[in-house]
């Protein structure tokens, strides 16, 4: 009886231990992986004072994650992954440090913190109703973005989007051009402009289905409709136009 008791404990423990390296990783591997990767860097980022700061295992992938960043940078972190028997499949410096995706985000990141408080004025925000500032993807932004640079809201490195959805109980045109007006109005209080629109204002009785009335802006420029800023009906006709259009070139 007492072998049978300790030959369950050993069954037990052999299948606790399979599942918890394989969500965790072994030490062997990831002993393996480190000294890897701690080659690897002396060969290919050397006197450029990286230092070890975390290793996680991915499940998903099999893959041990060294994460390498500088000290006091914000920016200048990179991570190289190796698999089960230590060897380097990969390094992710190219895309998030040279190509500035660490900046970018970070950032991006900065801007939300620093404006949405903004929306607050305009909507009352929940999982509805919701809106934000952040860039405008466009290629080649990397070349715009300098390493551990400071953000000013007021002269951002990147052109600025903003994106707003709105549940109401009036729904037309000419209360999408009033919105944009009150959007507007709160930005220029704060000495902050966007450079483009992702505006939707969307019916009430339609918050749980997906085609309920709703009148839309999407990628619409500043410099398009500011100019009829002063005529509600006119920049109502406007963005009724402009969404006429839109609809053509993206849904048909």
């Amino acid at each position: 009886m007492k072998k049978i008791v300790i030959a369950i404990l050993i069954i037990l423990a052999a299948v606790i231990l399979y599942f918890y390296f394989g969500l965790s990783g072994n030490p062997i591997s990831k002993e393996l992986g480190k000294y890897s990767v701690e080659q690897y860097i002396e060969e290919n980022y050397p006197g450029e004072d990286y230092n070890l700061t975390d290793i996680s295992y991915n499940f998903k992938t099999s893959k041990y994650e060294f994460t390498y960043k500088k000290p006091n940078s914000l920016d200048e972190y990179f991570h190289i992954y190796t698999d089960s028997l230590g060897r380097i499949k990969y390094d992710d410096y190219e895309e998030v440090v040279s190509n500035k995706w660490n900046t970018y985000n970070r950032l991006y990141g900065e801007i939300k913190n620093q404006t949405d408080f903004i929306f607050n004025d305009i909507i009352d925000v929940d999982d509805n109703n919701y809106g934000y500032i952040g860039f405008k993807y466009k290629e080649g932004f990397e070349k715009k973005l300098i390493l551990n640079q400071e953000l000013d809201i007021r002269n951002p490195p990147l052109e600025l989007e903003l994106v707003l959805v709105k549940y109401d109980s009036v729904v037309n045109y000419e209360a999408l051009a009033k919105l944009l007006i009150q959007i507007e109005d709160s930005l220029i209080e704060y000495g902050i402009k966007a450079d483009y629109y992702d505006v939707v204002l969307r019916e009430y009785r339609f918050l749980d289905k997906e085609d309920g009335l709703q009148v839309y802006a999407y990628g619409l420029k500043y410099e398009d409709w500011i100019i009829y800023k002063e005529d509600i009906e006119e920049l109502a006709g406007f963005l009724k136009e402009y969404r006429e259009n839109w609809d053509s070139e993206n849904l048909n």
